[in-house]
C-alpha cells in the first residue's frame, strides 16, 4: 500500500510523525548546506523500497521535513515477525509544488 498523505483528501492518511528535534532544527551547519536536526517515524506495510521513490511522501512540506532530516521507516507486512523490514533513510528533498519528499537512495539502510 503506497502512502497517502495527511493533507490529502483521504480517510487512509498516516503521516511520518517527528519524534525529535530541537528549535533550530532544519539549518544547522552551514548556510548553504542543510543539515536536518529532526527524526521522524514512519509505519507502512510497504516493506519494498517504496518509501524511496520521489514524491512517495506527498506532504512533507506541510508536515515541516527538511533536507537533511532523518526517517525511520518500520514496515511490517503481517503479524509474523519475519514480516518486518527497518529501513533508515535522509530527506534528499523537500518541495511545496507537487514534486513531493524524497527520501535519498543513497542513505538506504535496511535490515530484515
Amino acid at each position: 500500500m503506497s502512502y497517502s498523505g495527511s493533507t490529502a483528501a483521504s480517510s487512509a492518511a498516516f503521516p511520518p510523525v517527528c519524534i525529535a528535534g530541537g528549535m533550530t532544527a532544519g539549518r544547522s551547519g552551514s548556510t548553504t548546506t542543510p543539515v536536518g536536526g529532526r527524526l521522524w517515524f514512519f509505519g507502512t506495510t510497504d516493506t519494498s523500497t517504496g518509501p524511496f521513490v520521489a514524491g512517495y511522501f506527498t506532504d512533507g512540506y506541510e508536515l515541516g521535513m527538511k533536507q537533511g532530516d532523518v526517517v525511520i521507516v518500520a514496515a511490517q507486512t503481517s503479524t509474523v515477525a519475519s514480516s518486518g523490514t527497518l529501513y533508515l533513510g535522509m530527506v534528499s528533498s523537500v518541495s511545496s509544488t507537487g514534486g513531493g519528499t524524497q527520501l535519498s537512495t543513497f542513505s538506504f539502510i535496511s535490515s530484515t
